[in-house]
């Protein structure tokens, strides 16, 4: 059995640019996520610590970008699913071969119901 891989990263910063009305805001707070990864070696995971931050112009709570790592509320990486999206658009498989292989390739298993909303996203930001 493979043994997991765990890459840390950082995307913890003193302040960053509110969202909502473009104010400094100061860090608050560190949390860590962890989103799975692709790898050739085994197992992956991505321990991605991230601040938290408080903007005082209108009073809102906000993490700090990691939009280049993985998409909001998901648990796979952006290149995780890049790979997916390459191997059913662009290479034409089949949603069961492509399960199949990210498995067997990459140790990463993901569930039909999440590459069938992947690629729903896809078609709906395409039209």
């Amino acid at each position: 059995m493979n043994r997991i891989c765990v890459i840390r990263k950082s995307r913890n910063y003193f302040s960053c640019r509110c969202p909502v009305c473009g104010q400094q805001a100061f860090r608050n707070n560190t949390s860590t996520r962890t989103v799975k990864d692709v790898s050739l070696d085994g197992p992956l995971l991505q321990e991605i610590v991230h601040s938290k931050h408080y903007c005082k112009n209108c009073n809102k709570f906000f993490n700090a970008p990691m939009d280049d790592l993985v998409a909001k509320g998901c648990c796979y990486s952006r290149r995780t699913h890049r790979l997916v999206m390459v191997r059913l658009l662009e290479d034409l498989l089949g949603v069961k071969v492509v399960l199949r292989q990210m498995s067997r390739d990459f140790h990463v298993e993901i569930s039909d119901k999440t590459i069938y909303r992947w690629a729903n996203e896809q078609f709906k930001g395409s039209a």
